[in-house]
């Protein structure tokens, strides 16, 4: 038996889309495949009714087990941006809080596994000066370099393999994270990931995090992607293993691979046929009130990164 150790955190607002990734990664997986499911969450975010709900999946699936992780109010003093909680920082506690594996692959629940996550897991060997194994991002900005990263290997953080037992013999990589936590960061927890691992990091090939923009350069030869992975590794992103549905989320709106998202969705315990109606409804007619709010997401994501230098820190 394969066992695989993953972690994930998140709070009662979406429980269902948790579950949904949790379908897809299990019905995914291969027969000798076993998954052991951390859920790492803060005081009240998660109750017995939530934790309930996703256990409903051992009715299904036999090829899992799954143990809630609360972490209390440790990271009550960090900054979080509107729309993104506290939780996005629990994943800087994850080697003190999982201290039976040496590694583990972390995950965000924005995500739909098409295959069997072994390969990826057993093959990323750590050396003495590597802790994570990641993708790289598809995009490349200044403000990369203005925090003191490489804007050729700075990494999406959606799905990582993560090297306990390094960082555990090095605690100034936990005490380092921890510091930064109370600063201004365009990308929170993202960029301090970048800034304290750079130079220990191992690439992995695109189709482990395959996000909007790994998506939208697969598909274009002369795009970023072309300049950090080979034409192979390109290809294969185009059918990747993790879909990462960075920006708008299937299940709140209109995205690529919204389709993918939702026939995991309808063949879930989660199918809910009043919601299901609700939101086709509202992207085929929408109302005046969605089409504003719909329009003001796309100037957000547009230019706002425009005023980025005049409210987040470089240091």
């Amino acid at each position: 038996m394969n066992v695989i150790p993953i972690v994930f955190a998140f709070n009662h607002r979406v429980v269902m889309p948790a579950g949904v990734t949790f379908t897809s990664l299990l019905k995914s997986a291969d027969p000798d495949t076993f998954y052991h499911i951390h859920i790492m969450h803060g005081e009240g975010e998660l109750n017995e009714d939530n934790k309930n709900e996703l256990s409903r999946l051992k009715d299904h699936f036999k090829n899992f087990d799954i143990k809630f992780i609360n972490v209390g109010n440790e990271f009550d003093n960090v900054y979080v941006a509107k729309g993104i909680p506290k939780l996005t920082y629990y994943k800087i506690a994850v080697s003190e809080r999982i201290p039976e594996y040496d590694k583990v692959i972390l995950s965000d629940v924005d995500i739909i596994y098409t295959g069997d996550l072994w390969d990826v897991y057993n093959t990323t060997k750590f050396g003495t000066n590597n802790y994570i194994g990641a993708v790289k991002a598809a995009i490349c900005t200044s403000y990369m370099t203005d925090i003191g990263c490489d804007m050729d290997t700075y990494i999406n953080c959606g799905f990582m393999v993560y090297n306990l037992k390094g960082m555990r013999s090095d605690k100034t990589l936990i005490d380092r994270q921890k510091e930064l936590c109370g600063k201004k960061w365009l990308y929170l927890d993202q960029d301090i990931v970048n800034i304290v691992f750079k130079g220990k990091i191992i690439f992995l090939p695109p189709k482990y995090n395959s996000t909007f923009s790994v998506f939208i350069s697969s598909g274009d030869p002369n795009g970023v992607l072309s300049q950090k992975y080979s034409q192979t590794e390109i290809q294969e992103a185009l059918n990747p293993i993790v879909i990462h549905y960075t920006g708008t989320n299937p299940w709140q709106g209109f995205c690529l691979r919204h389709d993918i998202w939702w026939e995991y969705y309808r063949d879930s315990i989660y199918f809910d046929y009043s919601f299901y109606v609700n939101h086709y409804t509202k992207l085929i007619k929408p109302t005046i009130n969605e089409g504003i709010k719909s329009f003001a997401g796309v100037l957000k994501s547009n230019i706002g990164k425009v005023y980025k230098k005049l409210f987040f820190s470089k240091s």
